[in-house]
């Protein structure tokens, strides 16, 4: 591979002189084949040559770029000239697992398509469809949901508890957020409920710390309130006997 560095560069005046060369020379040869008339070169577009013929979706990951393409409705073998790159783009904007859409042409006959897909965080129980870190909710591809915490209640109070979970490592398997009480989750793989406030971050904080300390296992409790900074309160302790005098303990 050959490198070029700034003492390799032409002087500048030779160098300027070279570029008005190089535009002379394409303006003759363009002048001389008939492309300065508006005629001749919107012919010259719609040729075979000028011909769609190669499509590249960039970041599509779970959508299928066929389909996609498909839901344009553009025939192959368009002139690229004819082709809006801004219709195409609000096309596709339109399916609600795409949040950004980018479309350039490139001669002689390829567009590229750069997409944004929404990625699902999590799965709203009322509606069965996905959501993702704006609410935006949009239909699953098969075998998403088991992937995703199941979440009750109001999206909009829960997508920010998912976030700060996501942030701490912490997996979650339900968030239930009703509209006036604290959000209550569960985390993979454990029973214990966990109440968490505003401050959600703060709240998971000390929940991966009491995690690993085992307390919760040895104690048995069923829920953990985790509203006060520092300090999470334990309940629903089981009951259970066996004291030397036969008292509940």
């Amino acid at each position: 591979m050959t490198r070029r560095s700034d003492s390799d560069s032409l002087p500048r005046p030779l160098a300027i002189a070279l570029a008005l060369v190089a535009v002379a020379f394409v303006g003759l040869w363009a002048k001389h084949h008939g492309f300065f008339e508006l005629g001749a070169l919107g012919d010259a577009l719609r040729g075979e040559r000028f011909a769609l013929r190669q499509i590249d979706f960039v970041g599509a990951s779970s959508l299928d770029p066929e389909a996609l393409w498909r839901s344009v409705g553009i025939p192959a073998g368009t002139p690229l000239v004819d082709i809006d790159p801004d219709a195409v783009a609000s096309a596709l904007a339109a399916h609600p697992r795409i949040a950004r859409v980018r479309v350039a042409r490139l001669l002689p006959g390829r567009l590229v398509i750069g997409i944004s897909e929404r990625v699902p965080v999590a799965l709203d129980m009322s509606s069965g469809l996905g959501l993702a870190e704006d609410g935006t909710r949009f239909p699953l591809e098969a075998g998403e949901a088991e992937l995703l915490p199941q979440v009750s209640g109001e999206a909009r109070r829960a997508l920010p508890v998912i976030a700060a979970a996501r942030a701490r490592g912490v997996e979650l398997a339900t968030v239930d957020a009703p509209r006036s009480r604290a959000v209550r989750v569960r985390a993979v793989g454990r029973p214990t409920v966990l109440v968490l406030g505003r401050d959600q971050d703060a709240g998971l904080a000390d929940w991966t710390q009491l995690a690993g300390s085992g307390l919760v296992e040895s104690t048995g409790a069923r829920e953990v309130d985790l509203r006060f900074r520092g300090n999470p309160v334990l309940r629903g302790f089981p009951k259970s006997t066996g004291g030397g005098n036969g008292e509940t303990r």
